[in-house]
């Protein structure tokens, strides 16, 4: 180490000055940093994007495979499986009736399992709803009586899952006899998720469901 005794010995001597930055390559480091900080937030937004919409028809997907396999649960023990077109429906009698396609089905009802307590003889129905109404979007709804002969009314019947992010576009309706005298009932709907469209999906869920109690 050099030790100066005066101003005059530290004339001539050179100064190092390489150790900061310039303004140019601070602001080349900020311009690359800048364009790194928006793809990865862009990434990021995306990616969650994504998730919460993956999330949204799982959830949907839960709800939809819940309410089948509820309907199919009851209706493999139930008898009788009827279309019905109006939107309303009273009595005790109730006969197998062919149906396809949707639209005009509003409905398929059978004769459950469950017995009016008044009545032991009388097996109660249910009805599960594929309904539309005025400007109303599509709903899948069940109704039951309570008594028999009892009246079941779509408006009155109970939605089976949220639907305000769940929204139905269409459904199908098959009820077609098999071998000795049981019959299939083949129930397509199809909809999607979401609020936005650009974090919408679509689904198509099909499932058929036999009778296990000849009627």
């Amino acid at each position: 180490m050099r030790i100066f005794k005066s101003t005059e010995d530290f004339k001539g001597q050179k100064v190092n000055r390489s150790g900061g930055f310039t303004m140019l390559e601070m602001l080349v480091s900020l311009g690359i940093f800048s364009i790194v900080a928006l793809v990865a937030v862009g990434a990021l937004v995306r990616i969650t994007s994504l998730n919460r919409q993956a999330q949204s028809l799982q959830t949907a997907m839960n709800s939809i495979s819940f309410a089948l396999e509820s309907m199919s649960r009851e209706m493999r023990v139930g008898t009788a499986y009827k279309c019905i077109r109006s939107a309303a429906f009273s009595g005790s009698d109730l006969s197998h009736g062919l149906c396809s396609g949707g639209g005009d089905n509003k409905a398929v009802l059978f004769k459950s399992s469950e017995v009016d307590p008044a009545n032991p003889n009388c097996h109660l129905i249910y009805a599960y709803w594929f309904d539309k109404t005025g400007t109303n979007p599509l709903s899948f709804r069940k109704s039951r009586q309570t008594v028999c002969g009892g009246q079941l009314i779509s408006n009155e019947a109970s939605p089976l899952f949220d639907e305000t992010n769940v929204k139905l576009t269409g459904y199908e309706l098959d009820v077609i006899p098999e071998s000795k005298g049981y019959y299939l009932l083949k129930v397509r709907i199809m909809g999607y998720v979401g609020k936005k469209p650009s974090e919408q999906s679509t689904f198509d869920i099909r499932t058929a469901i036999s009778e296990r109690i000849s009627s």
